[in-house]
């Protein structure tokens, strides 16, 4: 009797069963499986660690989520995570480009103006930084700063002698400042007659003794312009015991005051007080006071 061609084996309908079963159930495994103890186990996920194995096959053991600062990225047999990569290393120039999740590490990058041209930077290094010649290729995390090739005369040799006739010129002009402020504080010509050579410097060959001249002196000055000498040597002090001590007598204060002040600068108190005149534009007074003095000292008028 001929065989049935429709009709299989047991042994072969029992092996397709037995690996269908293991397919239904290896699916359940959705990232991947491992052997223990004569079982297949399920891998813990990415983002966790095995804790304890499966008891029966083709399901999962207990799986753990890392925790803080931790991470797994791969599914495997681990008992632990990873410690997450940290960024904040002293002296190494990096701050984070993405932070760490419990299936991720942590990413660093370098900061700004440092780079590093390898994938794994630690350290990053300080950006290149260009002179006068300028920059061609900017400094970013991977690349170093590329500067233009420094020119040598032409442009840059007109700019360094540019620079030099500044300096000169910024030089000759603060001598010729000093000079003229020197030459102001010391003393000023007066004009007088036709103007020829009839010049008068107002400058005392040696200082005089004012205490003679003193009533002359305080006509010539009077109260207002006496103040003003005497607030430029800081006797504001001086200026009220006066007007207490004479008051409505403005001849008295003034002649009082000028005592005060010629006590107080001893004695230079001739220069210092022509030249105090002039310095308040009083010129026409300083040249009443020189006279005056002049005339006793047999100086050139």
């Amino acid at each position: 009797m001929a065989a049935d061609p429709h009709k299989f084996p047991a042994w072969f309908i029992t092996f397709i069963s037995v690996c269908i079963c293991v397919t239904v159930a290896s699916a359940q495994c959705t990232d991947g499986t491992y052997e223990h103890d004569g079982r297949v186990c399920c891998l813990c996920a990415a983002g966790t660690h095995l804790t304890e194995h499966c008891i029966k096959s083709y399901s999962y053991g207990k799986c753990k989520p890392c925790g803080p600062e931790t991470y797994k990225s791969h599914p495997d047999t681990q008992t632990s995570c990873e410690p997450c990569t940290r960024c904040s290393h002293p002296n190494e120039n990096l701050e984070e480009a993405e932070s760490c999740t419990p299936a991720r590490d942590r990413k660093c990058q370098c900061k700004v103006d440092h780079y590093c041209a390898s994938d794994i930077c630690r350290p990053c290094h300080p950006c290149t930084k260009c002179g006068e010649e300028g920059i061609k290729v900017r400094c970013t995390g991977k690349n170093d700063t590329v500067c233009n090739e420094k020119t040598e005369g032409g442009s840059s040799l007109g700019l360094i002698v540019a620079i030099i006739v500044a300096i000169v010129i910024l030089a000759l002009v603060g001598v010729v400042v000093c000079i003229w402020k020197k030459k102001k504080k010391q003393g000023v010509t007066l004009q007088q007659g036709n103007g020829n050579q009839n010049d008068v410097q107002l400058q005392l060959i040696e200082d005089v003794d004012l205490e003679p001249h003193l009533p002359s002196i305080a006509k010539v000055i009077g109260w207002k312009d006496m103040k003003d000498v005497a607030r430029r040597s800081k006797m504001a002090t001086a200026i009220e015991a006066c007007e207490m001590n004479h008051p409505n007598d403005v001849e008295e204060q003034t002649y009082n005051l000028l005592k005060k002040w010629v006590e107080s600068q001893g004695k230079g108190a001739s220069k210092n007080l022509v030249r105090i005149l002039i310095e308040n534009d009083k010129r026409g007074k300083a040249e009443e006071v020189n006279e005056t003095l002049a005339g006793t000292r047999n100086l050139p008028v």
